[in-house]
């Protein structure tokens, strides 16, 4: 119940940022903008999530979605002032997707297609 409350909090966070600034009609060049917000992981001790974000890369040679990664603290009780609220933890060219949290919480796995084309760990 929870991830399905963190999942729909992050698609109502994205989607209001992407329309924030002004009101436009729907349209496909509106839609490859749009990013999207999945896969939620609430940690072990119920303080943090991982989820993923995909967003349009369209290049002269490279018209495809990649997704990264991001953390997000969702612990009332830890003050905004001392970390930032939400963090990217994943970045480059290539997708990462598939989190999962270590049983005692401090680590994390992932897949990514970096080397070969081919999804590892």
């Amino acid at each position: 119940m929870r991830s399905l409350f963190v999942t729909s909090l992050l698609i109502v966070v994205f989607a209001g940022a992407a329309f924030a600034q002004t009101t436009v009609e729907w349209s496909p060049e509106l839609q490859v903008k749009l990013k999207a917000a999945g896969a939620p992981r609430v940690s072990p001790d119920g303080k943090r999530v991982l989820y993923t974000v995909s967003e349009a890369v369209m290049t002269a040679d490279k018209s495809e979605f990649v997704t990264q990664i991001w953390m997000a603290i969702i612990d009332e009780k830890t003050p905004s002032s001392t970390l930032p609220r939400s963090v990217q933890l994943t970045f480059g060219d290539k997708s990462s997707g598939n989190p999962k949290w270590s049983p005692d919480g401090n680590w994390i796995a992932f897949t990514s297609n970096r080397k070969d084309n081919k999804n590892n760990i």
